[in-house]
């Protein structure tokens, strides 16, 4: 079967670079073509089809920015391929990606396949986190999920037109389609050995502007439902005890936040001091819990992490990432659901 492979980039010439090297050195006989998406960048235009050309991938450039899913869209519509395979520009194949990611559809195992990443591009105890954090909560050996990771995941053509391809979201347009393309009858397999290295942020406000927007975006796709938060039976991995994993993480970190304007406020009115120890040790016993919850996510650091300050630098991140989430829900709640609620009594 003829393989089709669509990278959408923007405005990051030398990571694409970087990820259409690892392709042009697939250890793979089958047939593909590559296919860049230029998302309309503002700047770098120009390096990004002179890549694309040297590596005889076909280019396109969007008139206007669109996003990553609709682009992906694009790069459906002009290839030739039986199977469909998607890789973004900032991460880098291994060798026998291509095998890894289609073969399972070629072999009539699945409709579609997903996998996640395996490590950092570039290495800082930051980027280490970052990648803890999603190999933690991906199956560790081929399994049919209700999700899909936009970054690497492939597809028969046929069903990625019969499920219409990406919506017009910006962020959390994988986590659509997963649900869509489950809800359709076609739940991806999951394939660990896809996995490859992934450009992270590489530095804290970048990361946490990140996080902040896809709790925003997430919250938003399920209140506005676009997506289900009820798990499919054909999902063999994400259970009812992760999600409410995720829920008492959510009130461990409000309790935690409760708690701290508290305290600051019998610092600052004089209350009864009494209540000091009580809140630091509701504040203790949050993040603790909220940390044992998470125990495999910390053994994984603690191995990952080259030195112990890494580590706890890790364990920190793990309280102010959670804080972020929350932040990003409480906004979504003040900016999304005021307004309707002042209209409804107007």
């Amino acid at each position: 079967m003829f393989v089709s492979v669509i990278i959408p980039s923007y405005d990051n010439p030398k990571e694409l670079q970087r990820c259409l090297q690892s392709l042009e050195s697939q250890l793979t006989s089958k047939q593909f073509e590559l296919i860049v998406i230029d998302d309309c960048s503002p700047i770098h235009s120009d390096k990004i089809k002179t890549i694309s050309r040297r590596y005889k991938a076909k280019y396109y450039r969007n008139s206007e920015n669109l996003g990553p899913g609709i682009s992906r869209n694009k790069g459906a519509q002009i290839s030739e391929g039986e199977i469909i395979a998607f890789i973004d520009s900032d991460c880098i194949a291994n060798s026998k990606w291509l095998d890894y990611i289609v073969d399972p559809i070629i072999e009539k195992r699945s409709f579609a396949t997903t996998s996640t990443y395996i490590g950092p591009a570039l290495v800082s105890w930051l980027t280490e986190f970052q990648n803890c954090d999603y190999v933690s909560r991906r199956p560790q050996e081929p399994t049919v999920v209700s999700f899909i990771d936009g970054c690497n995941f492939s597809i028969v053509r046929k069903i990625f037109c019969d499920v219409k391809g990406f919506k017009n979201i910006r962020i959390g347009e994988d986590i659509h389609f997963g649900n869509a393309l489950t809800n359709a009858g076609s739940p991806p397999l999951f394939i660990p050995e896809a996995g490859h290295l992934h450009h992270y942020p590489e530095n804290i406000k970048a990361y946490c502007t990140q996080r902040f927007k896809m709790s925003y975006a997430a919250l938003k796709l399920v209140l506005n439902r676009q997506i289900s938060t009820k798990i499919p039976n054909k999902d063999k991995y994400v259970s009812h005890f992760s999600k409410s994993q995720v829920a008492l993480s959510i009130a461990l970190n409000f309790s935690f936040i409760l708690c701290s304007l508290f305290l600051l406020c019998s610092i600052f009115t004089k209350w009864e001091y009494f209540l000091v120890p009580v809140l630091c040790g509701v504040i203790v016993v949050s993040i603790s819990l909220n940390i044992f919850f998470k125990f495999k996510f910390v053994r994984m650091l603690f191995m990952k992490q080259k030195t112990f300050s890494g580590f706890l630098k890790s364990l920190g991140m793990i309280v102010v990432v959670d804080m972020i989430y929350l932040a990003g829900i409480l906004s979504f709640l003040v900016i999304g659901l005021c307004p309707l609620i002042l209209n409804r009594k107007l």
